[in-house]
């Protein structure tokens, strides 16, 4: 009697141990957003580490970017412009909150143009990248006598 007890008690350790097993939580994958409506939308729809594929046309908008690690990507033909918006950035990329920082922006193979100051700004944001696009400016400017 004594015996069965202890296969019994072992068992029971057993079966407790096991459900006490560290359970790693599976990572997070990376999504495709792909850009339907407005590329503002697609970045509110995306989580971190995603990426916003922005597809070929003219995009007349003010993008904020408030999470970390999202990329934007523009395919071939894809413009962000500014022209008649009442903002003065076409892509501004800080945190909702005062006190914190962005980590990890990326940005690829868009065409921006036509804002009245920045085509891209960023605010307390590290480990950004920006490439492969194209930034549209007019400048204007005159002398004025000291």
């Amino acid at each position: 009697m004594k015996h069965k007890f202890s296969l019994t008690f072992a068992s029971l350790l057993i079966i407790i141990s096991s459900s006490f097993a560290i359970i790693r939580p599976a990572k997070a994958q990376a999504n495709i957003v792909v850009v339907s409506t407005t590329i503002q939308a697609a970045v509110d729809a995306a989580n971190p580490g995603d990426t916003v594929r922005v597809p070929p046309g003219i995009y007349r908008e003010n993008v904020l970017v408030a999470e970390d690690n999202i990329t934007i990507k523009g395919q071939s033909g894809a413009i962000l412009d500014g022209t008649g918006l009442p903002g003065n950035s076409g892509i501004t990329v800080r945190s909702s909150s005062p006190s914190a920082r962005i980590n990890g922006f990326k940005l690829t193979g868009l065409q921006i143009q036509n804002y009245s100051r920045n085509g891209v700004i960023l605010i307390r944001v590290d480990n950004y990248q920006i490439d492969d696009g194209k930034l549209q400016l007019e400048l204007s400017w005159r002398l004025a006598p000291m």
